[in-house]
């Protein structure tokens, strides 16, 4: 908006900031994009300039809600069909295609592409997910293979998804048919309630490391990952025979159905070489997922990426504190990456009252937490009962030490300040900087207590400040 001198410029934004938000408008224009829409595409506009003239100081509000409808579909009326015909600047791309897209993206990244809207939950991501891998074309099966290769993008597919999905993904690099992977993952479901659950993550990632990169290794390698278990109950003794029964391996059905040797020396000669194998693979196994950390994918720089929990920099100050109370620090040094990762849905937690995280939505907690930002973690964690006790301390403190607030309660807390819309970028200087979305209650911000800035966060544990911008 341009501007006459004299002007208040401040008042005049909040005013058509709100305007631009109420529903009734809102509505309005979800129904003329929606006019445009076709269930199974997707339309890429790289820019769509509406010019709604000379504005009257007095009641423009009336203004833009009355004409900007109608030059929006003017507008769209003429980009649509230029992109149809492959214009430079814009795309109509099949839904399908756009979703198997974000699945690389996010399996690459752990984040969703920028012009991506985010999931409605958790299982409809996996449903559009499903659908897609349902009907790759041969060069995207092959982009799909290649892309899992690399162990970090692996370990979000077994840790970030159902089994659901792991199906899906086995019966898209098949060839067609039931394949021994999809066999065995059913089989491996069967006994999911009775394995630990690291136990388990890690027969699930031997079966999609085989599957991708050496198919026919498969049964050996869950073979062994299984041996290496060596679970204490008896019955998990046969396990590996009955998960399976009908793949026709004679040699290997052999060596599990009889443990015994007739040489009772021989048998602890080659429990004691198990052992040490077992071992062996188990540092392995170890020193790879450190190793997805040591090394991220360089972000571009003056890269963008969007938040939805930019709010939560207001709580610096008692992270701290809160963060001890959990026994996930000690002298502001994280005990070891599981503290760190449920530090991660904490913060999520915080802004959301949700104690499970996707892992799109832990940008923000991972430069807060000292996590490279494309580090794979964990999507099982889940907040015990006192860890959401604490967050909720956490809360009620922020709001007892922030007068203004008065009697606030935590939901109204998250809802007015910490659920906020944001873009993280990385400067050429390295330093990542958040820009948060501005609403009118933050006039508040000018009534924070001394010493409670939000300009710069620089936790104990961060190498490197964060830099906020937030208009107040």
């Amino acid at each position: 908006m341009h501007l006459r001198e004299q002007t208040d410029s401040w008042a005049v934004q909040e005013r058509a900031s709100r305007i631009l938000q109420q529903t009734d408008l809102l509505t309005t224009l979800d129904a003329v994009l929606s006019a445009f829409d076709s269930a199974d595409e997707w339309i890429e506009l790289e820019r769509v300039e509406v010019d709604l003239g000379v504005l009257s100081a007095v009641g423009f509000e009336e203004q833009i809600t009355r004409n900007l409808p109608d030059l929006l579909r003017r507008q769209l009326a003429d980009l649509i069909p230029e992109a149809r015909f492959h214009h430079p600047k814009t795309a109509v791309r099949k839904t399908g295609e756009v979703v198997f897209e974000t699945f690389l993206y996010f399996l690459e990244t752990g984040l969703l592409p920028p012009t991506t809207l985010w999931p409605e939950s958790n299982p409809a991501f996996e449903q559009e997910i499903r659908s897609a891998l349902s009907s790759l074309n041969t060069p995207q099966k092959e982009t799909l293979r290649a892309v899992l290769v690399h162990p970090a993008t692996r370990f979000r597919l077994v840790n970030q998804f159902s089994e659901n999905v792991l199906s899906a993904v086995f019966r898209a690099l098949g060839s067609g048919q039931e394949s021994v992977s999809l066999r065995l993952l059913k089989h491996l479901q069967a006994w999911r309630e009775r394995l630990p659950a690291s136990h388990y993550r890690a027969l699930l990632t031997a079966l999609t490391e085989k599957t991708v990169q050496d198919p026919e290794a498969v049964l050996p390698a869950i073979e062994n990952r299984w041996a290496d278990i060596q679970p204490s109950d008896p019955a998990f003794n046969p396990a590996l025979e009955l998960l399976l029964p009908a793949f026709q391996q004679p040699d290997l059905k052999s060596r599990i159905s009889q443990p015994n040797s007739a040489n009772p020396g021989d048998q602890v000669s080659e429990n004691d070489a198990g052992k040490e194998k077992s071992k062996s693979k188990k540092a392995s196994s170890d020193n790879q997922i450190e190793n997805r950390r040591e090394s991220p994918t360089e972000v571009p720089v003056d890269a963008v990426f969007y938040v939805r929990n930019a709010g939560v920099v207001l709580l610096h100050p008692f992270l701290r504190f809160c963060f001890e109370a959990c026994g996930w620090t000690q002298d502001a040094v994280f005990s070891n990456t599981e503290s760190q990762e449920r530090a991660l849905t904490m913060l999520h937690f915080l802004a959301t009252g949700e104690p499970t995280a996707a892992e799109y939505d832990l940008l923000l907690p991972k430069v807060l937490c000292e996590i490279p930002w494309n580090s794979p973690v964990s999507g099982k964690i889940s907040l015990t009962d006192a860890e959401q006790e604490e967050g909720i301390g956490l809360l009620n403190a922020a709001i007892g030490h922030w007068a203004v607030l008065k009697n606030t309660s935590p939901d109204g807390f998250r809802e007015g300040f910490l659920q906020r819309d944001g873009k993280l970028t990385l400067l050429p200087n390295g330093l990542w900087e958040l820009t948060v979305e501005s609403k009118a209650q933050d006039i508040l911000l000018n009534r924070l207590p001394v010493g409670w800035g939000v300009g710069t966060v620089l936790l104990p544990w961060m190498k490197k400040q964060l830099t906020v911008n937030w208009e107040s």
